[in-house]
């Protein structure tokens, strides 16, 4: 049969046999879900998408394993190298959670053993999964996908070799699996790159990825702040580095505060010399009552979130945005009003928008 495995008895024996495992695999992922991944458990969306996730890896099995080698059934039997694992568990390690990650991978690696009937194919498999889930945990860069497809195939080609003396095998047959096991590195990174972005969208999800993206200086607003606001952009690039140094401190994600740090002040953009970091000489707040100079101020906020949402900025970076000043108070034009004799009250110089 297609598990390789022989049997006396009935195709109906088999079957029952595969049913009561995959039974005692969901039992087990269900209990690890509502243990340790509870928010994921407690959400339909990220439910549909994990079983699709695996779905779609479990789809790959059967195709790397359909591929016809015939001519060179001796190398055949090494295509099962190339089951790209490591593809399901990125993917899951991006948009979901990385130790969610390396538990489905010891499902994946048991169904590639279970399917193949080659344990040397379920170590390799398990090998590049939780080297995938490594590369991916911690992204701030493109080129950290291009290292991990090269992660993944130096690690298979030392389990592989280490597996091919094991067994006895020829050179030839252990080169052909090194072949393997170095692109299924490359074919994982590049079905994981490709398929990501659809993934995003369709299930609204913000990843390291599409943060990334957001900090090209070429996007829109970040080329719009560095011509019209230059001051607040360097303003905002020094602040993207202290808050992900603070991240980073904390165990929190350094990237996301980076990039949101990035377009905090967008809003300045629509009155950019009322804001000390772009003023070259005059003060137009000199010119204006406390009052207005307070409006103007808290303003860019309303603006900046209005700005991220006609750009369709992901709502973690709108949110931080919104929150960047809470309620906090601008004492300095409070003081200012309330020494000229004017009529103050203290919620007139607040930011009205939550709290972070």
């Amino acid at each position: 049969n297609q598990l390789g495995y022989t049997s006396d008895g009935s195709p109906e024996i088999v079957i029952i046999g595969l049913a009561i495992l995959m039974v005692l695999v969901i039992f087990i992922g269900k209990i690890y879900l509502q243990n340790f991944a509870k928010n994921i458990y407690q959400n339909e969306r990220q439910l549909i998408l994990l079983m699709l996730l695996v779905a779609m890896t479990i789809t790959m099995y059967k195709l790397i394993i359909s591929i016809n080698l015939s001519p060179m059934p001796e190398k055949a039997n090494q295509v099962g190298f190339l089951i790209p694992v490591a593809m399901g568990t990125m993917l899951i390690a991006i948009l979901q959670d990385a130790r969610l990650a390396v538990m489905v991978n010891i499902i994946f690696a048991a169904f590639v053993g279970l399917y193949t009937s080659d344990v040397s194919f379920m170590v390799v498999a398990l090998i590049s999964g939780i080297v995938g889930v490594v590369g991916v945990s911690h992204l701030s860069q493109r080129s950290d996908m291009s290292r991990t497809a090269l992660m993944i195939g130096a690690a298979n080609t030392v389990a592989i070799i280490a597996l091919g003396l094991l067994n006895n095998h020829n050179p030839d047959i252990i080169a052909t699996g090194v072949i393997f096991g170095v692109a299924n590195g490359f074919l994982s990174s590049v079905l994981t790159i490709g398929i990501l972005p659809y993934l995003e969208s369709l299930f609204g999800i913000t990843t390291s990825i599409k943060l990334l993206e957001l900090a090209n200086p070429n996007q829109p607003l970040l080329k719009k702040l560095l011509l019209e606001a230059p001051g607040t952009y360097h303003h905002s690039v020094m602040v993207g580095n202290l808050g992900e140094a603070a991240a980073e401190a904390i165990g929190a994600n350094g990237l996301a505060v980076r990039i949101g740090a990035y377009y905090h002040d967008i809003g300045k953009t629509k009155r950019p010399y009322f804001f000390a970091e772009n003023q070259f000489g005059e003060n137009p707040h000199d010119k204006i009552s406390p009052t207005l100079s307070t409006l103007i101020l808290t303003s860019h906020v309303k603006d900046g979130i209005e700005m991220a949402q006609e750009a369709k900025l992901p709502p973690i970076i709108i949110d931080m945005i919104a929150q960047h000043h809470g309620n906090s108070f601008v004492s300095f034009f409070y003081q200012k009003a309330k020494d000229s004799g004017e009529e103050v009250r203290e919620e007139d110089f607040r930011y009205d928008q939550a709290k972070p």
